[in-house]
């Protein structure tokens, strides 16, 4: 394939799984981390879907700012156009859009829009940014 997959698994039980699902894949590696807790390792690109929108804001910031000091590059996520945080800020988990407050991140280096997220009628798009180019406070 020419790369290197490391999946970052928050629960041990899952992370374990997950090992022995993929034991003779040599390009897979499976680590167990809190990633709002502990730096990421160096990778070119984190690929996250399904899992930064249900955090609650301050664990997403902190992954990014953890994603930054462990040296990633790149990173790629769902992003819910037209939505607020509001729900996110309440605790209600599912919804994120990077472009509003709290985070206000500038425009993304590229965008694919209409991503399928099942029955929901929101618009979802993926974007991709350099890490660098975040915000300042990442």
């Amino acid at each position: 394939l020419g790369f290197q997959y490391v999946c970052i698994e928050t629960s041990e039980s899952a992370a374990e799984s997950m090992r022995k699902q993929y034991k003779n894949e040599d390009y897979v590696t499976v680590i167990n981390i809190k990633p709002w807790i502990e730096r990421f390792p160096r990778v070119d690109l984190v690929f996250s879907v399904g899992y930064l929108q249900f955090l609650d804001p301050t664990k997403t910031w902190r992954s990014f700012k953890n994603m930054k000091e462990g040296g990633v590059k790149f990173v790629m996520f769902e992003n819910h156009i037209g939505q607020g945080n509001s729900n996110m800020m309440l605790g209600q988990r599912g919804v994120m859009n990077v472009r509003r407050a709290p985070f206000h991140f500038s425009q993304p280096m590229r965008v694919v829009n209409n991503i399928s997220t099942g029955d929901s009628d929101m618009e979802v798009q993926l974007v991709f940014y350099a890490i660098d180019a975040l915000r300042k406070g990442i």
